[in-house]
């Protein structure tokens, strides 16, 4: 497809920009047992590809003769995978990656890659059922096809076992989310919930836009976190010592790179009624995102 005539696609589709804003059963839109066939297809492949644990996208795209191009296309989509004269293409949009070899673009590319090896997905291309569409990364789409790409790819830049290995080696929290986020290349959103998705702390994940408050939270699956109500979504009702809130203001971040301050969980979860856990120990961090907000990660201390 042309630079033109990608133009002209991204013109006619219309993206869903609704985001929900309780991620937590982003796997439960489909059944437990497709999730782990996704994350086993996603892991076998960087196990074929990779090298303990990381893997170059692009090379497998090579390999597998899938061409790929990259463009500005402003805010219209991260990427596109596109099945057109008996070729698979992927189009990644630099608007929203910044560069070829960005973290957010690594996973746009291995986003797309999930849709080529997702049997479902490249059959509906190939026969034409479903048109090539317009991709949004990065857990920011509310289609399951779309959460199912971005599952695969959480799993192939991050496969669990060498995750959980390296994560064990580094402080708790946003500290070990940067590290682990250097090794696999993956951009710090996708490193923290897949932090968060492997269980190592009860937390929470939350991403806030400067204009539009919360855009959407993912808690892990832990019994003690799910005891707690939702937490604050608006940014008025923010501590005046919160870490997100300073980093929404647009503060100058500490030398680490992030904010951070231990409080207590009611500051976070004002309806608790539970004295016990309103006055449990939580360490909120927040970094900014760029382009893309401010990115909370708030977990509790034993």
């Amino acid at each position: 497809m042309s630079k033109s005539r990608c133009d002209a696609t991204a013109r006619k589709l219309k993206l869903n920009s609704k985001s929900s804003k309780d991620m937590t059963t982003f796997l439960i839109d489909s059944a437990l047992s497709r999730a782990d066939e996704i994350a086993e297809l996603a892991e076998f492949i960087a196990e074929e590809y990779g090298t303990n644990g990381r893997v170059e996208p692009l090379s497998i795209a090579r390999k597998k003769n899938i061409t790929y191009s990259f463009g500005y296309y402003k805010n219209a989509f991260d990427g596109m995978l596109e099945y057109y004269e008996k070729r698979f293409h992927i189009y990644c949009n630099l608007s929203r990656v910044e560069r070829h070899d960005s973290p957010r673009a690594r996973f746009t590319l291995a986003h797309e890659l999930g849709h080529y090896f997702i049997d479902e997905h490249r059959n509906a291309l190939q026969s034409g059922f479903a048109p090539a569409h317009l991709s949004i990364c990065e857990y920011e789409s509310d289609n399951l096809v779309e959460r199912e790409a971005d599952w695969f790819a959480s799993n192939l830049l991050m496969p669990r076992s060498y995750f959980l290995q390296r994560a064990k080696n580094f402080a708790l929290g946003m500290p070990g989310i940067l590290e682990l986020q250097r090794y696999f290349q993956t951009s710090v959103t996708s490193t923290a919930l897949r932090y968060a998705q492997i269980g190592l702390v009860p937390c929470l994940v939350m991403r806030w836009d400067f204009q539009r408050g919360l855009i959407w939270r993912f808690t892990s699956n832990d019994k003690f976190i799910l005891q707690f109500p939702s937490p604050l979504s608006a940014t008025r009702h923010l501590p005046e010592n919160s870490p997100t809130l300073w980093a929404l203001m647009n503060a100058r971040p500490p030398q680490q790179g992030f904010f951070a301050t231990k409080l207590s969980a009611s500051a976070w979860f004002p309806t608790l009624n539970d004295p016990a856990l309103r006055n449990a120990t939580c360490v909120e961090q927040a970094i900014r995102l760029g382009q893309f907000g401010v990115l909370t990660f708030l977990y509790f201390m034993d």
